[in-house]
């Protein structure tokens, strides 16, 4: 069950249709816009042109995501999504693909800038709303298991929004019925 669901998930975001590198962010949805508008400095003040959006940012064509239940849109935003007209992958990391993000929350006509610390591979819409997700030091570079030794382990963070940050619940082993976003977890469940 748990596997299917991930491949569903991760199907459907590679079914939407993903930005091409250069494309504008005035094409955006605003709060994403506003968020990528934030590396204008980056790119002016290297020589590098403008801000632009990259094949990493996909969009939901024409879906709402309500994270929050309130009737808004909300969305997750990584800097990896975004470049420099000159350079459309500027914002890319070194060795780990996407690390950190925010997830931006509509309330009340407004967004708030949730920290994402790390690839959020599930969500559970709230209240309260869950996610789990692979913190940068667990990413793996595809096609890189002859390196790893715990191949078969992929570890999961399940952090639950309290307030305006999410807190760390505990941690899974993400395989076939465990979901990790439904378990119980205890205050000390690390």
């Amino acid at each position: 069950m748990f596997r299917a669901a991930c491949l569903a998930f991760w199907t459907f975001l590679y079914l939407i249709p993903a930005a091409s590198a250069g494309d504008s962010i005035d094409s955006l949805p605003l709060p994403v816009a506003s968020f990528a508008r934030q590396f204008t400095q980056d790119c002016a003040g290297n020589g590098l042109g403008h801000v632009v959006v990259n094949e990493n940012y996909v969009e939901p064509d024409g879906s709402r995501v309500d994270l929050n239940n309130d009737g808004a849109p909300d969305y997750l935003v990584y800097k990896c999504m975004f470049g420099c007209s000159k350079k459309p992958f500027a914002f890319n990391g070194i060795g780990t693909p996407c690390g950190w993000g925010k997830m931006l929350l509509s309330r009340a006509g407004q967004y708030d800038e949730v920290f994402l610390p790390g690839m959020v591979s599930q969500i559970k819409a709230g209240p309260p709303l869950r996610i789990s997700l692979q913190r940068p030091r667990s990413l793996r570079m595809s096609g890189n298991y002859c390196n790893d030794p715990y191949p078969d382990y992929d570890a999961r963070f399940v952090y639950e929004l309290r307030g305006n940050r999410f807190q760390l619940l505990g941690k899974c082993r993400a395989g076939p019925g465990n979901t990790c976003l439904e378990s119980n977890y205890s205050a000390s469940g690390l």
